[in-house]
């Protein structure tokens, strides 16, 4: 629950929604993946790249 606070607080709210729309994912799951959560589903991947490209988060982990 204490994830889902700093989600509804977060600076980046409107970016997370607006790619979570496009992608047709929660804009929840949009912040889980840029706060380092793993890729589930094999789209989830484009948005991480969306991420990057806007500079919010820096690089992919790979594991």
């Amino acid at each position: 629950m204490k994830s889902y606070y700093h989600y509804f607080f977060s600076k980046h709210k409107a970016i997370y929604l607006q790619l979570a729309r496009k992608h047709g994912i929660s804009p929840y799951r949009v912040y889980q993946l840029a706060h380092g959560s793993r890729v589930k589903k094999i789209f989830e991947r484009d948005v991480l790249q969306e991420l990057i490209r806007l500079g919010i988060i820096a690089d992919i982990k790979r594991w």
